[in-house]
């Protein structure tokens, strides 16, 4: 991602100040496993994140125009788009190190439930709950 929004010299181009910020010294998660894992998401990426297989799935017109259902979803959800960060998951069943196609999106303005509740996280519409875990140090996981 080239963010032109960062700080003149910051040497983290995928995780903006802000985000890196929070997880190394606001929760003190080791740099590395934080720029192994975690990158800062604005715009059309939020979206492509949390409904990319959604929006494939679709199939047919709603790959070519945008249908009823396909403007609800990205309505609902446009407020994200302003940006966050995205912790990539790695699927963990059976030994498996590959990406999950699944992971956690906290939001710098999250939306709020039905219930009045604000919504912390968000995860990809439509995949299942993934066995996922993080990278880690020392481990060749690519």
């Amino acid at each position: 991602m080239s963010n032109p929004h960062l700080p003149v010299g910051w040497d983290q181009p995928e995780i903006t100040p802000a985000h890196w910020h929070e997880w190394v010294e606001g929760s003190g998660v080791d740099p590395e496993i934080v720029r192994l894992n975690v990158i800062s998401l604005m715009g059309d990426e939020v979206l492509e994140a949390l409904l990319g297989d959604r929006l494939e799935r679709a199939g047919g017109h709603a790959q070519q125009y945008v249908t009823g259902e396909i403007r609800r979803m990205i309505h609902s959800r446009e407020q994200l788009a302003i940006g966050g960060w995205w912790c990539e998951g790695l699927c963990t069943l059976n030994g498996c190190r590959t990406p999950a196609r699944w992971g956690v999106f906290k939001p710098d303005h999250p939306l709020i439930d039905p219930n009045g509740r604000i919504r912390k996280y968000e995860h990809p519409l439509g995949v299942p709950d993934a066995h996922a875990g993080s990278k880690l140090l020392g481990t060749d996981q690519s």
